[in-house]
């Protein structure tokens, strides 16, 4: 008797695979407890524990959750899943982050899967069944078209309004900088203060130390890192931490200390020249010498609708008897997207300035000057920085120059260009205008520009006419 049942439990266990089942085509397996497993519950099993960091180093989703995996990363389960976690960060921010609002208030943001989506990718690589071939990711990558994420923009939003300091930090390489910052910026996400790629010397160490090494550079700089949002455990590890950390759902790949190690036959070491760190200005001599022609690699160039010139004007040393605009330089012309970037993250951002000095984008061949034919017959809407100056002035400034070179405004024939102002008690932006006497165009332009900074209040027009002979003037338009 006991024979005949041991050759039923084998006769069982060899003819079980061949069973199907009614949940998803896959066959009932147990657990040691009695409890009956169909193929929807090992895989939303696996990828729960996944999740929860108990399943770690995995190369591929197993083949059997494949389909599984591949419906839930394109469901709404996994969209309110990932709201979940963006909604929990605003709790967090809301009730438990007493920010200084002193521009040193800072929150880091992974790219791919935290800002950006590869679902896009790995539907055609069956959503992680199979091996990832960094070549292949990396040239998808180059391509820029993966979408928002859309939870994450909103938090992203939420954050700059609130004067946040928004630090990217990416595992993507260097060579990828120009690709990503336009990907970004397509999809809505722009204003960051700071954003990190690998460099080639880093490209082979574990992201986790990789990730961690930048957060310690990051808090030398005197941030407070309130909190990280990420989508591996590899991003939100490792010493520094910040006070709380956030992880979105993604079952697809995993990234781990040892992940690049063992996919080093498939990494290319790239010569990327290292761009310059900001320099501290306190001269406009200083700021004209600090502005090298941009390091941008052949090939990659993305030309603009039109060229730009970046202007100084220091007068915090007025030299005596001195007319206005004496101490107005050019800095430098540029016409593609790369030259912008290599510039501003170098040396052209207005809390860099000293009291008493401005910074210029205007449209080239038009001078930063009431008596220069373009600007002559204009006007300008001005708003001024109070709270958070610094780092809103930088944040106002960044929205503003790529909404002028990216050609957002209809009306943008009429725009000349815009002026950051530090001052010792307030600092103040104002976008130039040529047809002032327009009033629709004005008003249109003012609209847009409002809504492009996200400023609330309400911000004036003034005519240069009326600033020249009766000086402080009350606006002839408001929005």
């Amino acid at each position: 008797m006991g024979k005949a049942l041991w050759w039923c439990l084998v006769l069982t266990c060899l003819l079980v695979p061949l069973a199907g089942a009614a949940d998803w085509n896959i066959l009932k397996l147990q657990t040691h407890d009695g409890l009956k497993i169909s193929l929807k519950n090992y895989c939303e099993s696996w990828r729960m524990n996944v999740e929860l960091h108990n399943i770690r180093e995995f190369q591929v989703v197993p083949e059997e959750c494949i389909e599984y995996i591949g419906k839930y990363v394109t469901s709404t389960q996994y969209n309110v899943d990932s709201q979940r976690a963006t909604e929990e960060c605003l709790v967090y921010l809301s009730t438990s982050c007493n920010l200084k609002k002193d521009g040193l208030d800072a929150w880091i943001f992974d790219i791919d899967d935290t800002l950006l989506s590869t679902v896009p990718y790995y539907k055609d690589n069956l959503y992680g069944g199979r091996k990832l071939n960094v070549t292949s990711l990396e040239e998808w990558m180059k391509m820029g078209n993966a979408p928002a994420l859309d939870h994450s923009l909103k938090l992203y939003n939420e954050l700059k309004t609130r004067g946040v300091q928004i630090l990217l930090v990416t595992s993507r390489k260097e060579y990828l900088r120009s690709t990503t910052v336009d990907n970004l910026v397509k999809v809505g996400y722009y204003g960051w203060t700071k954003i990190v790629f690998r460099d080639p010397a880093n490209e082979l160490v574990s992201v986790q130390k990789y990730k961690s090494d930048v957060r310690k550079q990051i808090i030398n700089d005197g941030y407070r890192i309130w909190g990280i949002l990420g989508n591996q455990y590899s991003s939100i590890e490792g010493i520094p931490s910040p006070k709380r950390t956030f992880k979105l759902p993604n079952p697809m790949y995993y990234v781990g200390a040892n992940t690049y190690k063992a996919l080093k036959h498939n990494l290319t070491p790239l010569s990327v020249a290292e761009r310059e760190r900001e320099r501290k200005m306190a001269t406009d001599e200083e700021v004209v010498a600090a502005a090298p022609a941009p390091v941008v690699e052949a090939g990659l160039k993305h030309k603009l609708e039109r060229k730009w010139t970046f202007w100084c004007d220091n007068q915090s040393k007025p030299k005596q008897g001195a007319a206005w605009g004496t101490s107005l330089r050019k800095v430098y012309t540029f016409d593609t997207v790369e030259e912008f970037w290599c510039l501003y993250d170098q040396i052209f951002k207005p809390s860099k300035l000293q009291n008493n000095a401005d910074f210029h984008l205007f449209k080239t061949g038009v001078e930063p000057k009431w008596e220069d034919p373009e600007c002559a017959n204009g006007g300008k809407w001005t708003v001024t920085s109070n709270i958070g100056r610094k780092a809103n002035l930088d944040n106002m400034w960044l929205e503003t120059l790529m909404a002028l070179i990216g050609e957002q405004f209809e009306d943008a024939e009429d725009i000349c260009g815009v002026v950051a102002s530090v001052r010792q008690w307030q600092d103040k932006l104002s976008l130039w205008t040529k047809t002032a006497a327009n009033e629709a165009a004005q008003m249109s332009i003012g609209r847009k520009w409002k809504e492009i900074i996200d400023v609330n209040d309400k911000i004036t027009y003034n005519f240069h006419d009326d600033s020249r002979t009766k000086g402080a003037t009350k606006g002839r338009y408001t929005v």
